[in-house]
């Protein structure tokens, strides 16, 4: 029979619920630890393997410097064995596998004293040599010597007998004290036998340079002579060769490499005799070129009688004469050794050489006046455009303010902030808080006043600008206005300038100046031109009562730098 359970009379057997601050951490709460603990073994194993890679690296210089260590003593040893002979030595390091390592620094320290033996003078080499051979012929006996003992007596009694045969001083003796033992004197006597290796070896590279030298002088002289029988090919009217006859030419000079898209015509050809002279060589080239074309080669009386005579009537010695002279009495002696009389004029007439060289002297000025004209005109319109900018702009606000209705004041701001602020390079950036800051330049009793002004009944009297603030406005466009003015003048002024001259220094110098005179403007200091027309402008300013800036024009009368009225 079924009966029921009794219900329990405490909580205790129930299932207890968590303290809030004894529960689980949340889903996030996990993530974030679960997240730590991948961080964690990630930084583990780069840890492990930054040491596996310092162990390795470590594994690596240790095996390196074993290696090292081997190469050095089968260097030895092989050194030994071919008693000095360095060259035997060095091809049997390498074909033993011997590294770089151990043997550059050798190949250097060879190369170093043999370019040291070679600033030498024959006198002190042979004197090297008789040093290096006698020390030699002393130490073979004593090396051949095995009791350490008896071997240490020879040594020392070589080396004083050294010195008494003047193979080295009595302080260099001291420096060379007894090796240890057969093996020291071995390793002595096969520094000897080195010394006198490299002076063979030096020798030898001379003579493989002096071979390689001459060959390439052989193959220089084949070069010249085969483009020297191209040239001659040309056509002497033309100076074209014939197609033909340059097939020909290839086919006997396989050797000869020309560009690719070389034409064996006269340009071609010039360009082509000109690219085998060293680069050092070819002004002197060019030079000799220019003489021949003008018949001064092969012509004694250009240099005999012309010459002489040119540079004395330019008050200089043919010696002193500089290479622009030198070119000009080419030109000169080829336009009148046509014509005897006037060559006789000129050899006669100091006026005349001088007349000529100073023509041609100026023609090469007219060309470098030209080309600084133009470059200063150009920097000159740079500085004009963005004040030719700001004129229009100005010129704009003046007509917007005369307007005086309601669409014309909307645009005053802009055309204010424009002006006052705008212009190629200024990086202005117009907005409305900005417009508002211009148009919001007055009192709370105008603001007000302008307020009311929208509710006027006649449309054209709405206007957002109070008379005050339009008063203001002019006064400040005015004061930027007569800047713009002064500007413009020195602009002016300074094109004048450019255009009277042709001298690359005066255009240097006003520029200078027109730089000069526009910073002062914007710095409030003058600048301003009293005679745009082309004058030098002002040779002093001061500040006057006032503060205001004055300025002296060279006649002496002193200027309102502003406005530029004459100061009475």
């Amino acid at each position: 029979m079924w009966s029921p359970i009794a219900p329990p009379t405490t909580f205790s057997n129930l299932p207890q619920i968590q303290n809030p601050t004894q529960q689980a951490p949340d889903g996030g709460t996990q993530l974030n630890a679960l997240a730590n603990s991948a961080s964690e073994r990630q930084l583990q194993a780069q840890q492990t393997q930054d040491l596996a890679t310092q162990n390795q690296a470590n594994q690596i210089a240790v095996q390196q410097a074993q290696q090292d260590y081997q190469d050095q003593q089968t260097f030895r040893q092989l050194y030994q064995q071919n008693k000095g002979d360095m060259g035997a030595t060095m091809a049997a390091a390498t074909k033993a596998g011997v590294g770089p390592r151990t043997l550059q620094p050798i190949l250097t320290s060879i190369q170093t004293y043999q370019q040291g033996q070679a600033k030498l003078t024959e006198e002190q080499k042979a004197i090297q040599d008789a040093n290096t051979n006698g020390m030699h012929a002393l130490m073979v006996p004593v090396q051949g010597m095995k009791d350490p003992a008896a071997q240490k007596v020879a040594f020392e009694a070589a080396i004083q007998t050294a010195v008494k045969s003047g193979y080295m001083t009595p302080v260099e003796a001291t420096q060379h004290p007894y090796p240890g033992g057969p093996d020291g004197v071995d390793s002595y006597v096969n520094g000897l036998n080195t010394l006198g290796w490299m002076k063979e070896d030096a020798a030898n590279k001379k003579d493989v340079a002096a071979a390689a030298e001459s060959a390439q002088k052989t193959s220089d002289l084949k070069r010249a002579s085969a483009i020297q029988s191209l040239t001659a090919l040309a056509n002497p009217t033309t100076g074209q060769v014939n197609p033909a006859d340059f097939t020909k030419w290839q086919t006997a000079n396989p050797d000869i490499q020309l560009a690719a898209g070389f034409v064996p015509d006269k340009a071609g050809l010039a360009s082509l005799s000109r690219s085998e002279v060293p680069a050092e060589k070819r002004p002197e080239y060019d030079l000799s070129q220019l003489k021949l074309q003008n018949g001064v080669v092969g012509n004694d009386k250009f240099e005999t009688v012309f010459l002489p005579a040119y540079a004395a009537n330019l008050g200089k010695t043919v010696a002193t004469l500089t290479p622009t002279e030198k070119m000009a009495s080419f030109t000169a002696f080829k336009q009148y050794d046509t014509n005897p009389e006037m060559l006789q004029s000129i050899l006669a007439s100091r006026e005349a050489t001088q007349a000529f060289h100073a023509q041609t002297l100026q023609n090469v000025g007219f060309q470098r006046g030209q080309q600084s004209y133009q470059f200063s005109s150009g920097q000159l319109e740079r500085l004009a455009t963005p004040i030719d900018a700001s004129v229009q702009r100005f010129s704009r606000l003046q007509d917007t303010l005369n307007q005086n209705s309601p669409q014309a004041d909307a645009l005053v701001a802009p055309e204010l902030l424009s002006v006052m602020a705008g212009g190629q390079g200024s990086g202005l950036r117009m907005n409305e808080a900005e417009i508002s800051r211009i148009v919001g330049g007055r009192s709370n009793w105008q603001s007000l006043q302008a307020s009311i002004n929208k509710w006027q009944l006649d449309p054209k009297q709405a206007l957002s600008i109070t008379p005050e603030q339009r008063q203001e406005i002019r006064a400040l466009a005015t004061q930027v206005g007569q800047k713009l003015t002064q500007k413009q003048n020195l602009i002016n002024d300074a094109r004048t300038q450019l255009t009277g001259s042709n001298d690359p220094m005066e255009h240097r110098t006003i520029m200078s100046n027109v730089h000069n005179q526009l910073t002062g403007v914007d710095a409030g200091v003058g600048g301003q031109n009293p005679n745009p027309s082309g004058g030098s402008g002002y040779v002093r300013t001061s500040t006057g009562s006032g503060g205001h800036q004055i300025g002296q024009t060279s006649d002496g009368k002193w200027h309102d730098v502003m406005t530029g009225a004459v100061i009475q």
